[in-house]
């Protein structure tokens, strides 16, 4: 280090200075008027500051354990081992609030999935201690639930390989407009038998993109079967498909019920449903929205939801188009 600056001054510069002293050969760089040499005198002076830092941490969390975020540095005046203490301070509450979220996942899904089979438990008890009777009726109710919890863990396997990065996704150019067209022919009579109006405005041009043909289908089966599952019968379902620049525009509108701007905020959270009309009676696993979220954010798209035109819900898809 250059005699005329402290281990301090060095230290404002140090972690892009070892980086970049690291990629280059000559191990040469100059930071304003520090000029820093690939050497052994680099070096100890990074295992000082390490050193000096460690000690500032041990001062201030004496008896912090591994996975205590609550506790906060707290800094002193503007230097790089200040900034360092308020990155720390953001990490740590960053991590706790992912702690936070991860256990109330935990418990969501353990009641998602208690419920099927506590009600599964109680039919079958039931019929074998005689209070009901073992007919067809009852077997349907059982095999009622068995679906719902086989769809409930075949989402959870969904969400759990699109949020891992593990779900493949094979890309090729799609006609987004054919894909559409084919799925809501495909909802026409799960809509007729709801009692439900499903109409699809078709685009003026092609709209082709680069995309994973069959998540784009499970994208848009998971939107649709949201619309049609929680609109109320003798409603509409409205979808449009249109083309803006070089971004493609996928909106899917509903009639009642409606939702809040602050209940549309948190439509993509996992098995968030809305207290008066979104149930697990009425709706789904509460994950297919979710779903929907990473599979168009792997299409490098946006996804979001906001109070309908027509007194319901509209979700808005933006993906763009080929290049």
């Amino acid at each position: 280090v250059d005699q005329h600056h402290t281990v301090e001054d060095t230290g404002i510069c140090l972690g892009q200075a070892i980086r970049e002293a690291l990629a280059d050969k000559q191990g040469i760089r100059r930071y304003g008027d520090c000029t820093l040499p690939m050497d052994e005198t680099l070096v100890t002076t990074a295992i000082d500051l390490c050193g000096r830092v460690s000690l500032v941490f041990r001062a201030e969390f004496p008896t912090a354990k591994i996975g205590d975020f609550d506790s906060q540095l707290k800094t002193r005046g503007g230097d790089e081992i200040a900034r360092l203490g308020d990155d720390v301070n953001r990490l740590s509450r960053a991590l706790s609030e992912h702690e936070t979220a991860r256990k109330r996942w935990i418990s969501d899904m353990a009641h998602e999935l208690r419920t099927p089979l506590a009600i599964i438990s109680g039919e079958l008890e039931a019929m074998a201690d005689g209070i009901r009777p073992l007919n067809q009726e009852q077997l349907a109710s059982v095999q009622e639930e068995v679906k719902h919890l086989a769809s409930l863990v075949d989402d959870l396997h969904s969400l759990t390989m699109t949020d891992s990065g593990a779900l493949a996704y094979k890309m090729q150019i799609v006609d987004l407009g054919e894909v559409v067209q084919m799925t809501v022919d495909s909802f026409e009579g799960t809509a007729r038998k709801r009692e439900l109006e499903l109409s699809y405005t078709n685009p003026d041009h092609d709209v082709r993109l680069l995309g994973d043909e069959q998540r784009l289908r499970q994208l848009l089966r998971n939107l649709l079967d949201n619309a049609v599952s929680y609109t109320d019968a003798g409603g509409r379902i409205s979808v449009g498909l249109s083309r803006t620049g070089d971004q493609a525009r996928l909106t899917i509108s509903d009639t009642e019920p409606g939702a809040s701007v602050d209940e549309c905020r948190r439509m993509f959270e996992r098995l968030y449903r809305l207290e008066d009309s979104r149930n697990r009676n009425s709706g789904g696993s509460g994950l297919g929205l979710a779903i929907c979220q990473n599979i168009v954010e792997a299409h490098g798209g946006e996804i979001t939801a906001e109070p309908g035109p027509d007194g319901g819900l509209m979700i808005t898809t933006i993906l763009p188009l080929e290049k």
